[in-house]
């Protein structure tokens, strides 16, 4: 009967502690009660009213446990018999097979579900980037379908305030109030603490809640749980979702993972809407600047099909608006003006640049810049010189006059070349005179790498510009000398030094006989090495000894080309 029902489901959920049946069953034991009117009072109440005098209570379990259990009554009182328990035992353990299945069918629809809708709002998303409004109302609607939720809200933050931008399961005067009473985010609001703690935030009941503030929203629209998901581009934040539901029931955590996901998608579409508001934009700009040019302009693709003009282009050459609206391809367009009369024959060989306009980095160059006089020690050395560069095409006509010949393609090796070969003539004679002049020592060039890389840059300006190129920066830019100058440098500079320091001591080179201070190691004339190391004890020796000074060996090799001893 109706009460009969009513009494059995007041009495649940029931304690298992204090319940010695519960009890039995929550360690996986079977509770039987033979005569329920010798039980105690809960359960002798509940057989009254439902007109039985003995219960079997079968537990259900699965690996985790005791999941629940089966109830089987009979108005006659009396133990069950054994075939009977095992009966019921069976069916429970059917029960549970049967549970377990359900609940993975069940899961597997919601999954597949899921991946469904997500793939539906990313074909919106793809197809719609022009209509921001439309993917965000597909995004709120199925978001709230998917996690169960009464309403969706997503907010804009602008002005450092919550605006509504998309909305789902509002009524007129909720959506109204939101729209003209954006807040001020905190901790007083849902979508404020998501936004603090820039995670999922979940609130289990809004009136309970001692932090939150919005009375007067929540009045309105009547929500009780809700969920708060940020909403990022780049680590920015831009959003939030806030999703609720009108009754006291919190989030599960597989929901808070599909309103995460479902924010990075809206993030994604209003990206994309405004990476497309901002290509019109620029469109709209360069169609201005097009059609206040004075001469015909057309743009041709990567494709090679006609991709924008100006009007000039169509007055001047009397272009009809389908031909233009067809995109045609370079052969197409220049057949159709040859056809028609525009040049001398209409069998027309047309040739075709394409120019790259980006800018080239990386580019390496390096090689000798000749003799150099030290302003130090007026000896003459080779420099060498290797350094990273840049180029980018600032007049295309110009490149192609000035390299583009006959019908070869311009590999970019030409412009490598050309721009490497203007770099070495600038710092063979700007900067080799640039050096002569500032008196730097060819020893300390090094602290001056700066100045020259700055003086190159500026002086091969001149001569690029004639290429229509432009040399938009240099780097690790060296200036380096062979082995044999460096010594040669070191040396001169050592007995200018003990000159000036007013030293005496020298000795004669073994090959040419000149001078040189005295520990000095190499011929300031020819460069060769002037100490000899003893083969024996390893002392340096004059080049002109025959015999180790420290142990009197007789030294096999003098140095400078000398004979043996």
């Amino acid at each position: 009967s109706k009460e009969a029902d009513t009494v059995l489901r007041s009495s649940f959920p029931h304690p298992i502690a204090g319940n010695p049946h519960y009890e039995k069953m929550r360690r996986g034991e079977i509770a039987e009660a033979a005569d329920t009117e010798a039980a105690h009072s809960p359960l002798r109440d509940i057989a009254r009213a439902r007109g039985y005098r003995s219960r079997l209570l079968v537990p259900l379990k699965d690996d985790s446990g005791v999941v629940g259990a089966i109830s089987v009554t009979r108005k006659e009182p009396g133990a069950f018999s054994a075939h009977h328990v095992q009966l019921l035992r069976t069916f429970a353990d059917q029960a549970v097979i049967a549970i377990e299945n359900t609940r993975l069918f069940n899961e597997t629809k919601e999954a597949l579900e899921r991946q469904t809708a997500t793939g539906d709002v990313l074909k919106i998303i793809s197809r719609s980037s022009v209509d921001l409004e439309t993917v965000l109302e597909t995004l709120v609607k199925t978001l709230a379908r998917l996690c169960r939720a009464d309403q969706v809200y997503m907010f804009h933050l602008r002005h450092d305030l919550w605006h509504l931008i998309a909305d789902y399961g509002l009524s007129v005067e909720a959506r109204e109030f939101f729209e003209t009473n954006p807040f001020t985010p905190g901790r007083g609001s849902t979508s404020g603490r998501a936004a603090m703690e820039l995670r999922a935030v979940s609130v289990t009941d809004v009136l309970q809640d001692p932090e939150y503030t919005l009375g007067e929203q929540q009045a309105i629209a009547g929500y009780r749980s809700t969920l708060g998901v940020p909403l990022f581009r780049e680590n920015t934040l831009i959003g939030v979702f806030s999703i609720a539901r009108t009754r006291v029931e919190p989030f599960g955590s597989k929901e808070i993972e599909l309103a995460t996901s479902f924010a990075d998608q809206a993030v994604i579409a209003i990206e994309n809407a405004r990476l497309f508001d901002e290509l019109r934009e620029r469109q709209a700009e360069l169609r201005v600047t097009f059609d206040n040019m004075g001469d015909g302009v057309a743009m041709f693709g990567a494709d090679k099909r006609l991709a924008a003009w100006n009007r000039n282009l169509q007055d001047m050459l009397d272009l009809p608006d389908d031909l233009l609206a067809s995109r045609p391809n370079f052969a197409e367009f220049f057949r159709y003006l040859a056809v028609r009369g525009e040049f001398d024959s209409a069998d027309l060989e047309a040739q075709v640049f394409l120019v790259l306009t980006r800018e080239l980095s990386g580019l390496k160059f390096g090689g000798m810049i000749d003799k150099v006089a030290d302003p130090e020690t007026t000896l003459a050395v080779g420099l060498r010189v290797f350094g990273d560069y840049a180029l980018r095409v600032v007049d295309p006509a110009q490149v192609v006059n000035k390299l583009g010949s006959g019908t070869e393609q311009v590999p970019n090796t030409r412009f490598t070349d050309l721009v490497r070969d203007l770099l070495l003539k600038v710092l063979r004679e700007d900067v080799v005179s640039h050096i002569g002049a500032q008196g730097w020592p060819i020893l300390g060039l090094a602290a001056h790498m700066q100045e020259i890389e700055a003086e190159t840059l500026k002086a091969v300006q001149s001569p690029a510009d004639g290429y229509g190129i432009e040399v938009t920066r240099m780097g690790n830019f060296t200036i380096s000398m062979k082995d044999e100058d460096e010594a040669l440098l070191t040396a001169h500079r050592a007995r200018l030094a003990d000159l000036a320091a007013g030293s005496r001591h020298e000795q004669a080179c073994g090959s040419c006989g000149a001078t040189n201070p005295a520990g000095a190691r190499f011929c300031l004339e020819c460069g060769r090495p002037l100490l000899a190391a003893c083969t024996k004890c390893g002392t340096a020796n004059p080049s002109s000894a025959r015999f180790c000074q420290s142990c009197g060996t007789a030294l096999s090799l003098v140095a400078g080309g000398g004979a043996s001893a």
